[in-house]
């Protein structure tokens, strides 16, 4: 059997949520798009100046 099942009876037993709420998505989606398009800047910056 595989080391990584989850067991998602208990989720449904206990009411836990599957997924947070929709503003909660939202705002780590805008984080992960501006924390990647930051990093995408930095390393066109770096990158632009160099010679190859």
């Amino acid at each position: 059997m595989m080391g990584g099942c989850v067991n998602n009876a208990s989720y449904v037993v206990y009411g836990l949520q599957a997924l947070p709420e929709p503003t909660a998505l939202i705002g780590n989606a805008a984080y992960g798009l501006i924390y990647s398009s930051m990093l995408l800047a930095i390393a066109i910056l770096v990158f632009s100046r160099r010679e190859f």
